[in-house]
């Protein structure tokens, strides 16, 4: 009888139970030492600001390099019963060139903005 779960042939049952055991013995925090409360503040307020910079260098860049890239084409696949039976469409988008580029202007000087904060 079983209570909802199929837990797969029952050959594999030992190597599930052998793998669930395994992992409930090992521990994360094997190789990690304790901070007291004054270490972990001073070290918050010495990394914090140098990784908040880095947080929105990186946003930054993403949205660069995001803005820089074309769109996706479009791939559908169809069907109907009346000539032609099957269809393929396949999209791509265009932008107008004036768009693109004050779209990538704005997303440089995003990053320059948070450059220079």
């Amino acid at each position: 009888m079983t209570l909802g779960m199929d837990w797969g042939p029952r050959w594999m049952r030992p190597w599930v139970l052998g793998l669930l055991l395994a992992g409930a013995t090992t521990s994360p925090l094997r190789g990690k030492q304790a901070v007291t409360l004054e270490e972990a503040v001073q070290a918050a307020i010495q990394e914090g600001p140098r990784a908040a910079i880095a947080v929105a260098d990186s946003a930054a860049a993403a949205r660069v390099r995001t803005a820089r890239e074309y769109p996706n084409p479009a791939l559908a696949l169809g069907y109907s019963k009346s000539p032609p039976i099957h269809q393929i469409d396949l999209e791509q988008p265009l932008e107008y060139p004036w768009v693109r580029r004050a779209r990538i202007g704005s997303a440089e000087l995003g990053a320059l903005a948070s450059a220079t904060t």
